[in-house]
């Protein structure tokens, strides 16, 4: 995966699996990296994006 985060406040970006387990999650204003390794096998996936306060987001997530 490939994330890079801009945003006004911290945000919190978290993947969870269909159980609701935590397989990736960053808080952060300002982020970037590449090429992260996780553990997915196939299935469904959520992105939840909370704890944000408020103002300009920009999240780019890519995952193969």
């Amino acid at each position: 995966m490939d994330l890079t985060i801009t945003a006004d406040a911290p945000i919190c970006f978290t993947l969870v699996n269909k159980d609701k387990e935590v397989i990736y999650t960053v808080k952060d204003n300002s982020y970037e990296e590449t090429d992260v390794k996780l553990p997915l096998e196939k299935g469904e996936y959520k992105i939840i994006l909370s704890d944000f306060t408020g103002g300009a987001v920009n999240i780019t997530a890519d995952i193969d």
